[in-house]
């Protein structure tokens, strides 16, 4: 069997088993498979309906504690992996500035419609929040890393993934990181 199935399989059954089992493929696939795999997946109808659904959440309580404790003065920020925008239309409707990364452009257009229908600006870019290049240095204020953190291919990535996006906080700046382990 190889790689990409059973990448896949570990993503069926993280439907069933939760979000941890979903982030197993990023401890065996290179990077460039891991990609493909996401891009994939995330063009699928059923995926991007789930994600579409799932901005109805409103903010984990975790999220909301980090604001309160963290967010004070601070508008600009930044939210990597965004998917439909739970995180980015919320802080949006905070009225901070926000910017958001999202690979996949179903999810990317969906949320730039949902946040100009509910009248927010969202600053909405189609990329891979690996290769984020276009960020200026000290640009913002919080930066949210929902649970995407899990799927960086391996810890020298992190690291470097990490050391990069430390760049893009103001001196004062706060990141926002979870993960399933």
């Amino acid at each position: 069997m190889d790689k990409l199935r059973i990448a896949r399989f570990f993503i069926r059954i993280g439907h069933r088993l939760g979000p941890w089992a979903q982030n197993l493929p990023a401890a065996f696939l290179s990077a460039d498979e891991l990609a493909a795999l996401t891009q994939r997946y995330f063009e699928r109808p059923h995926v991007v309906a789930a994600w579409i659904q799932n901005t109805s959440v409103k903010l984990a309580p975790a999220e909301r504690l980090f604001l309160k404790k963290y967010a004070l003065g601070r508008s600009r920020v930044l939210v990597l992996g965004a998917g439909a925008g739970r995180e980015a239309l919320a802080l949006a409707r905070r009225g901070m500035r926000v910017a958001a990364v999202e690979y996949s452009p179903c999810l990317a257009a969906w949320l730039r419609d949902k946040a100009s229908g509910q009248g927010l600006r969202i600053d909405v870019r189609e990329s891979d929040y690996l290769s984020v290049e276009w960020v200026q240095k000290d640009a913002f204020d919080l930066i949210f890393l929902g649970l995407n953190y899990g799927s960086i291919p391996s810890r020298p990535a992190r690291v470097a993934f990490l050391k990069k996006t430390r760049a893009f906080l103001a001196p004062d700046g706060r990141v926002f990181l979870s993960f399933f382990c």
